[in-house]
């Protein structure tokens, strides 16, 4: 009985949400509707449903409702999902670092869904954020070669270098500028490429004996 009675609530809060949503023309009074019969009933997948259509880029209220669905979706373990609503909090968030937070989560997700596709751009934008992150280039670089995409990670590696934000010291432009040559040397075919970035190597690091024995190779 006490089933029944969840459930004639859930269907009465749907209609009337589907109501103020296509009839009425009222879709923040539609919202509470679903909202309050996703609190009764979590797992139920036609509010879900009613809820993601707020989803959509034109909707004002995507970023609440994917905050509200997050939480479900994980405790139903539906990493696309999860996924889903966190590039919807990622493209509503102001702050760098929230950012940078849901793009990690987010590269982790598409990477254990075997979406290398995705898991490599969005691991493009964690270095953008990041560039010292050495486990992330590590992860980006095995990424590349699986999808011959190391044209555009040493693309982005180059832009990184310009160092416009002043994120890099003198440590990881020396690291940085010998992966980018090793790239181009060794996954590109670009010597003349490659040497230009060895002789940023010694422009911070006078005395490296690795850009030396490339330049003499080259």
């Amino acid at each position: 009985e006490r089933a029944q009675d969840t459930e004639e609530r859930v269907g009465l809060l749907l209609r009337l949400g589907n109501l103020h949503e296509e009839k009425l023309g009222q879709p923040e009074l539609a919202l509470v509707r679903y909202r309050s019969a996703l609190t009764i009933q979590p797992g139920n997948r036609n509010v879900h449903a009613a809820l993601e259509r707020y989803l959509d880029a034109a909707s004002p209220y995507r970023g609440e409702v994917a905050e509200v669905l997050l939480p479900v979706y994980e405790n139903d373990d539906s990493p696309e999902r999860v996924a889903r609503a966190l590039e919807v909090l990622r493209a509503a968030e102001s702050d760098a670092e929230r950012r940078l937070d849901h793009d990690r989560r987010l590269f982790e997700i598409y990477r254990d869904m075997t979406e290398t596709q995705a898991s490599f751009h969005t691991g493009l934008r964690v270095f953008a954020a990041r560039p010292d992150d050495g486990d992330m280039r590590k992860q980006l670089f095995v990424q590349a070669e699986e999808l011959s995409r190391f044209e555009e990670l040493v693309a982005v590696y180059e832009k990184a270098l310009v160092d416009e934000a002043g994120l890099l010291d003198a440590f990881l432009k020396r690291m940085l500028s010998g992966e980018v040559a090793g790239i181009y040397e060794h996954k590109v075919g670009r010597p003349t490429e490659a040497e230009v970035a060895w002789r940023r190597v010694l422009e911070v690091d006078e005395g490296n004996e690795n850009a030396f024995d490339a330049l003499e190779r080259l």
